[in-house]
């Protein structure tokens, strides 16, 4: 992943969920301001979880 491209708090919001999968959860939430980029973090997340192998198919709900 290119992380030039991302903000700290996109970074975080990433870790929150790689840490919440590690934990086993398989819900979450991702809460963040107007304008701070929930939909290109989420790409970042989504492509992250595809190239791991962790996930083939996501669910957006």
């Amino acid at each position: 992943m290119d992380s030039k491209r991302l903000r700290p708090y996109r970074n975080e919001a990433i870790k929150a969920v790689e840490n919440a999968l590690i934990d086993n959860k398989r819900k979450m939430m991702l809460a963040m301001a107007t304008g701070t980029g929930k939909t290109f973090t989420t790409v970042c997340m989504i492509s992250l979880l595809i190239k791991s192998s962790y996930a083939e198919r996501i669910l957006c709900d």
